[in-house]
């Protein structure tokens, strides 16, 4: 949701040239702010399990990782429901620019002349690419013996 909307921009009557020209750094500036997110993150799990268990000494209790845990994933929640309601509801105009301009080109967003001939030249680098963002999300969501 971050990459499609980064790459979308701003549309409209006051959209610029290089609101179009620069939609590549905008994506490349929306991912840079994972690591942002992810710092955020464990200060919140830092500050609640602080919180409930009542001070900074270990072992920490059942309670007070469980309300941990809920309080990070209630966060998240909070956060994904705003941006999915300011997709929604708040960038509708974008989505009717595209479809403007799709109908006067005469475009469906479907070429298959084009898909054909871009899996004919780059298929190694789309296999690569893809093959390296399902390692890396494997191997850093998926193989924590803590997470079973």
């Amino acid at each position: 949701m971050t990459s499609t909307g980064a790459m979308e921009g701003r549309g409209g009557r006051n959209t610029s040239t290089d609101d179009k020209l620069h939609r590549g750094r905008n994506v490349a500036l929306a991912f840079t702010m994972q690591g942002w997110g992810q710092l955020v993150n464990q200060g919140l799990l830092i500050v609640s399990l602080l919180v409930f268990h009542g001070g900074g000494e270990p072992p920490y209790g059942k309670t007070s990782t469980q309300w941990t845990f809920r309080i990070s994933f209630a966060f998240v929640a909070v956060v994904t429901l705003w941006l999915l309601y300011h997709r929604i509801y708040k960038q509708y105009y974008v989505d009717h620019q595209l479809r403007i301009s799709k109908r006067k080109v005469s475009v469906t967003g479907y070429d298959v002349r084009s898909f054909k001939l871009i899996m004919t030249h780059y298929w190694h680098r789309l296999l690569g690419t893809a093959g390296t963002w399902f390692c890396n999300d494997f191997f850093f969501y998926g193989s924590h013996p803590e997470m079973q």
